[in-house]
């Protein structure tokens, strides 16, 4: 039987960090989306939450004219269960981006048991694969009371738990967690970094099997070539999963003589080159390297801009 409910939520409205609000209405028939869930990066959050925990920190009251402090509290313990409810959850705003589930639930409804209970949800685009980056934007540091809902939750002492789900779809990186004052399972499950066929209806299942759930073939990465200051060339890029690195070129000559090549880490979603020629066109191209097969896409189209 479920305990009685204490529920801590935090949603960011910040466009082109977080997403708003979905304004897709409840699911009426079952939807089945394919989502590659990358549960191995999910997990690395753990430490770093853990460690903001133990060393204490601060937040806004609800005045903002104060910092009241937080002392350090136990670090979580990861919880199994939880993931698995995080892993459901992160499918689900895929379609609904809110603590509002897609049947009409509230987000505790997908726990299997609880006391006192949390959620945080995000999404990302344009800054690749990055527990690392995601945590960073949810510590809030530059925020007012109003917008640290994801920080208190992480600093809760009265969590004891949590669960971490990240899963990719159509560009974009969807981000859980999911915190309880207990664990229902602490042993170490496989991390899930395949593409699984969720689900989403009235019971928010997903479905384990893998089975006939194929990896899209990369595509040529799409990239936007702008001048933002004197000398200056910047570069973006979508992200795609099963990357391992980026490749780009750029010349001053149509047909790439004397081409500059720069490999660039897969976290990354963007990038800036000083010292380039002023007044000049420059031409630039892209590919992808997969991180399965180690063979890179097509080149992507070649983008052009002139230096300011």
């Amino acid at each position: 039987m479920k305990k009685a409910l204490s529920v801590l939520l935090s949603l960011v409205l910040a466009i082109g960090m977080f997403g708003g609000v979905s304004a897709t209405a409840f699911a009426q028939d079952k939807e089945v989306v394919t989502v590659k869930f990358e549960q191995t990066e999910a997990r690395k959050m753990l430490t770093l939450v853990n460690e903001f925990r133990t060393s204490g920190s601060w937040c806004w009251d609800e005045s903002n004219s104060k910092k009241v402090k937080y002392p350090a509290v136990k670090a979580l313990k990861y919880d199994y269960d939880l993931e698995r409810s995080a892993m459901i959850r992160a499918a689900e705003i895929t379609k609904l981006y809110d603590h509002t589930r897609p049947n009409g639930k509230g987000p505790e409804t997908v726990l299997n048991d609880y006391g006192t209970c949390g959620e945080n949800i995000a999404w990302t685009e344009g800054y690749g694969l990055s527990a690392e980056h995601v945590f960073g934007l949810w510590k809030e540091e530059d925020k007012l009371y109003e917008e640290q809902g994801h920080r208190r939750n992480m600093l809760n002492g009265e969590y004891g738990a949590i669960g971490i789900a990240c899963c990719y779809v159509n560009g974009r990186y969807y981000w859980v967690q999911e915190f309880r004052d207990f664990v229902i399972d602490p042993n170490k499950s496989p991390a899930n970094d395949g593409y699984t066929d969720a689900i989403i209806d009235y019971t928010g299942t997903v479905k384990p099997s893998l089975v006939g759930v194929k990896a899209p073939a990369l595509k040529a990465p799409t990239i936007k070539v702008t001048s933002p200051k004197k000398k200056a060339v910047k570069i973006s890029w979508n992200s795609q999963p099963n990357i391992k690195n980026y490749q780009l070129q750029y010349s001053y000559s149509k047909k790439f003589k004397n081409k500059k090549t720069k490999n660039i880490d897969e976290r990354y979603g963007s990038m800036t080159i000083n010292g380039m020629k002023s007044k000049k066109t420059v031409y630039v191209r892209m590919r992808a390297k997969s991180k399965s097969t180690g063979k890179y896409t097509k080149w992507s189209k070649v983008k052009t801009v002139k230096i300011k």
